[in-house]
């Protein structure tokens, strides 16, 4: 996209406050010019009106997709130009109708084309809508785990690969990530052992307001068992964590600040977020939350906090759902006017803030699918359809509800029950509530800890003996002895680029000569 063309985008996206239908008629004004302007010179040099319409029909489409495809969609990849033109065939064949129509009628051709401009564009932009943009072919259909830190699948990101088959729901208004094709690539177990690890989590809080079904936070009991404190991080706590990140010797990739918790419980998560970002140490910041409390005051924290991601979690589609998953809240239509809120506010400002809508599809109906694309399509930067089975260790819970995974959290990581490696400890650090260092931010039981932050600094315990001690236990196949890998079910998960079971001796190797064994 041009400069110029990106300087237009962001005006209509500010001032019309993120309304797609608004921008696709706003842009329609300049594409509708130019078509009629062909079609208009065309009978003037004498064409047949069906010569005109085709030729107009022509260069509007090559015209059109580059306009509308990244002034009003946010990018119009190519593999969609098919469908795009497609929509366009359909389109051009109603107008010749209808001008045949006319010229029967005896009704100028001039005038016919005039009054056919409003009909067309609402037909063009329903099909646009429903057919274009509304996800994109099992081909090119955008991969989640392109940008997911380690919680989610993956920090490196892979490209290219066909869907899963099972994966064949779509939802409508599916992102593309244009913004995001440029996120560094590295193949794991050529970079081991890092210096500094790729992903970071914070945990401000471990209490949550939810009590949801399919998480292990929403389980008192559970959580009894396994003794997990209820705890939030005091202010100081997370300062000196901060200050030890900085001392790493390479950049972090990616700063999730949440973990099991709902990180807007925490009283300063404001100041929490503003600090993070002003200490300059991460590719990107990334909040979580379940978007109960994010009213307006709480988004105008976010946004002026400079941080780059928001992912508000959405458990259902309507009031019910949500109390029957939560247990403790159904304030449906609350939370997306928040949620639509801190999109169009934002945009106002012109923050790169990027907003992300996630469900995860407990066999959802293609209706509730549908509905969950027609209300956060247009307030969110993306609208994401995940798998279950993303815990460590259930303890006999079934966090699935039912739903037996036929593939990882994106729908496209092929399933290997055979996995011996997790490559999880290798790229990733939590720093839970209480202080504790964990080499999963899965870690929910609080069992794969190495560390505590008061006993060593970030930079030496990251590759301290302990840690090196529970990396050379996954290598060497006994990852089981540590409670939440024992049953974990993302082990069997994970994108190619991050498999280390071919290369689990070599790098059992080093890890032994680094602990004099």
């Amino acid at each position: 996209m041009t400069s110029r063309a990106a300087r237009v985008r962001t005006v209509l996206s500010t001032r019309l406050a993120g309304n797609r239908f608004v921008r696709f008629l706003a842009v329609g004004g300049l594409n509708t010019a130019f078509g009629y302007g062909v079609f208009a010179l065309a009978l003037f040099l004498g064409a047949h009106y069906a010569v005109a319409a085709t030729l107009s029909t022509v260069l509007g489409v090559l015209f059109n997709f580059v306009t509308t495809g990244s002034l009003v969609f946010a990018g119009a990849a190519g593999a969609r130009l098919h469908r795009f033109v497609a929509v366009y065939v359909v389109s051009w064949a109603v107008g010749i109708l209808a001008l045949k129509a006319a010229r029967v009628l005896g009704v100028d051709l001039y005038l016919a084309g005039l009054v056919l401009i409003l009909p067309s564009a609402g037909l063009t932009f329903l099909l646009l809508r429903a057919l274009v943009f509304r996800g994109t072919t099992q081909s090119n259909r955008p991969e989640y785990h392109s940008l997911r830190g380690p919680r989610y699948g993956a920090v490196t990101r892979t490209s290219g690969r066909e869907l899963s088959p099972v994966m064949a729901k779509q939802v409508e208004n599916w992102g593309d990530r244009k913004w995001n094709e440029n996120v560094k690539r590295a193949r794991l177990a050529e970079a081991i052992p890092l210096s500094t690890p790729f992903a970071v989590f914070i945990e401000p809080t471990n209490l949550c307001n939810f009590k949801c079904t399919f998480c292990p936070t929403g389980h008192p009991t559970l959580l009894k068992k396994v003794e997990r404190p209820a705890a939030m991080m005091e202010f100081a706590v997370f300062e000196e964590t901060i200050r030890q990140l900085r001392e790493v010797p390479e950049r972090i990739r990616v700063l999730f600040l949440h973990t099991d918790g709902e990180p807007l419980l925490h009283p300063r998560i404001g100041d929490m977020m503003a600090l993070a970002k002003s200490a300059d140490f991460a590719d990107m910041i990334w909040l979580t939350t379940n978007g109960s409390l994010l009213d307006q005051e709480c988004a105008i924290r976010i946004i002026e906090s400079g941080i780059d991601a928001v992912r508000v979690s959405i458990e259902h589609v309507d009031a019910e759902g949500y109390r029957r998953i939560t247990k403790t809240y159904d304030k449906y239509d609350e939370l997306r006017r928040n949620i639509e809120f801190l999109y169009n506010e934002k945009e106002r400002r012109g923050s790169p803030l990027k907003i992300w809508a996630k469900m995860i599809d407990f066999n959802f109906s293609r209706e509730a699918l549908d509905k969950f694309g027609r209300d956060f399509g247009e307030i969110a930067d993306e609208i994401l359809l995940t798998q279950t089975g993303v815990w460590s260790n259930d303890y006999g819970v079934d966090f699935n509800l039912g739903v037996t995974p036929k593939a990882g959290y994106d729908g496209q990581m092929p399933l290997n029950h055979k996995r011996v490696a997790c490559p999880y400890p290798f790229y990733n650090l939590a720093i839970q509530c209480n202080g504790t260092v964990s080499l999963c931010g899965l870690d929910w039981a609080h069992s794969l800890v190495g560390g505590e932050l008061g006993a060593m600094r970030l930079p030496e315990l990251w590759n301290s003996p302990a840690m090196n001690r529970i990396r050379l236990d996954h290598l060497e196949g006994n990852r089981r002895k540590y409670k939440s890998c024992n049953g974990c079910q993302c082990v069997k998960y994970m994108p190619e680029d991050n498999e280390l079971d071919p290369d689990r001796e070599r790098l059992a190797a080093l890890l032994r000569r680094s602990l004099g064994l």
